[in-house]
């Protein structure tokens, strides 16, 4: 890749590590990439519930 020695700053490193760590939560547990859903409405729905509960797990909200 181009340029890439350049953009290797430990700032930089930290923040793609935390990306990394919250997608590979969010394939893992909540199925993420096989989404199978029917219409592009269904889709977001079905990302925006995945997102939701990741939060909700995140903070340890309670949920009722």
């Amino acid at each position: 890749m181009k340029g890439a020695k350049e953009q290797n700053n430990y700032d930089l490193i930290l923040c793609r590590g935390k990306i990394e760590r919250c997608f590979s939560i969010l394939s893992s547990n909540y199925d993420i990439e096989k989404n199978r859903a029917r219409s592009l409405a269904g889709f977001q729905t079905r990302f925006e519930v995945s997102l939701l509960m990741y939060n909700l797990g995140v903070y340890d909200l309670p949920i009722n």
